[in-house]
């Protein structure tokens, strides 16, 4: 256990910065490979990341198997926020949908024809 040249530090894989640091790095590693592949390069054929597939996800990348409740913890630790999924169909046509709000929907939500109810 050397020591290095500034007083009160210990040097090599002691170094609690050092450990820390490193541990940043790996921790960016992670992330980054979890959202450069998705769920999709993990195999799954949606979208959604669930902590059961992150948990999978990061035992294959690296032989650490985490608990749900402990990834969990990490995601929020990390800054990841729990989403929910848009349901929307894969025909949707937004034109469309603009047309209809902007044009037909004014004229059934306030009809101007006799003897229509108000």
């Amino acid at each position: 256990m050397g020591r290095s040249s500034a007083p009160g530090r210990r040097s090599g894989p002691q170094d609690p910065t050092a450990i820390r640091s490193s541990a940043c790095r790996a921790r960016a590693r992670v992330l980054a490979t979890l959202e450069a592949l998705g769920p999709e390069g993990f195999g799954y054929e949606d979208q959604r990341w669930t902590t059961q597939r992150i948990a999978d996800a990061i035992a294959r990348l690296t032989d650490v198997r985490y608990s749900i409740s402990k990834i969990s913890d990490l995601l929020r630790q990390w800054g990841w926020s729990w989403q929910v999924p848009k349901r929307r169909d894969s025909r949707r046509d937004e034109a469309t949908i603009e047309h209809w709000r902007a044009q037909l929907w004014p004229a059934v939500k306030n009809p101007s024809r006799p003897g229509a109810r108000r």
